[in-house]
């Protein structure tokens, strides 16, 4: 990898001379690439990037592999780690920043931005308390969407909504675990995700169960099986709040909706 590493960042820095850092994130850094694999490298430049990303399909010891560039302004970075208000957002940084590769740091500004990242985890659980009866209101609206699309014979409603569900329910469950949010949250790699949501400890029954089938991980299922888990994760995920201590959460209405909803 070593020697992919220099030959991108000699084609980087012979195409764009204000470049100031290059740094490799995900899964590349420590799997192995397998076929089909990608590599996300970000390139920090001292103006205005004139493109975002660039794409380049490579060839590495006879595998096809995606070469993800993505270009931002050094400064710009610099102010999202500082003032992102995003919670979606914010953990995407948090992500991007947990594990990476330096290749390239001509001044030494990237442990600038990590410190500002890192700065900010407090911030993440008042954000996720925030947010939390967005999520429960989110997973509620797609219940009553997957019930319409399940009597309209609607698959593809089916399985959009279902994963939507599994997704806000495995948020809402992982309030009340003490896993690592950059190792839960991957906005890219759904069976990422799935491998942590997995280790959750306290969860309800057959949550997991339910989880691999509704966000699509198992695959080749009929649309009644996926229909009906999807409705029994949703309102186990309910009498799973029910007992679990809410003194954070403060919203009059959240706790009306949540009371509702244990008649679905």
């Amino acid at each position: 990898m070593k020697e992919l590493y220099n030959q991108i960042l000699s084609k980087i820095l012979e195409k764009h001379k204000d470049t100031l850092a290059v740094f490799s994130h995900g899964s590349s850094i420590s799997e192995e690439l397998k076929d089909y694999g990608d590599i996300d490298i970000n390139v920090y430049i001292s103006g205005e990037p004139k493109t975002v990303i660039e794409n380049e399909i490579i060839k590495l010891d006879g595998k096809k592999i995606l070469l993800n560039l993505n270009f931002e302004n050094y400064r710009s970075a610099l102010n999202s780690a500082k003032n992102e208000q995003n919670l979606e957002q914010l953990l995407i940084l948090l992500v991007s920043f947990q594990r990476i590769k330096v290749i390239y740091d001509k001044n030494k500004i990237l442990p600038k931005v990590i410190k500002e990242i890192n700065k900010r985890k407090k911030e993440i659980r008042k954000k996720q308390i925030k947010r939390f009866p967005v999520q429960f209101n989110i997973m509620v609206d797609f219940f009553f969407k997957l019930k319409r699309s399940y009597n309209k014979k609607d698959i593809l409603g089916v399985i959009y909504s279902a994963r939507i569900i599994a997704n806000n329910c495995a948020r809402l469950v992982q309030f009340f675990n003490k896993s690592e949010l950059e190792d839960f949250y991957n906005p890219v790699s759904s069976n990422y995700m799935a491998k942590n949501i997995l280790k959750f400890k306290k969860v309800p029954k057959h949550f997991k169960e339910d989880y691999v089938i509704c966000s699509g991980v198992k695959e080749n299922l009929t649309t009644t099986k996926i229909y009906n888990s999807s409705a029994r994760m949703m309102k186990e995920v309910i009498d799973f709040i029910n007992i679990q201590k809410l003194k954070e959460i403060k919203n009059k209405e959240f706790f009306k909706l949540l009371n509702q909803a244990k008649e679905l």
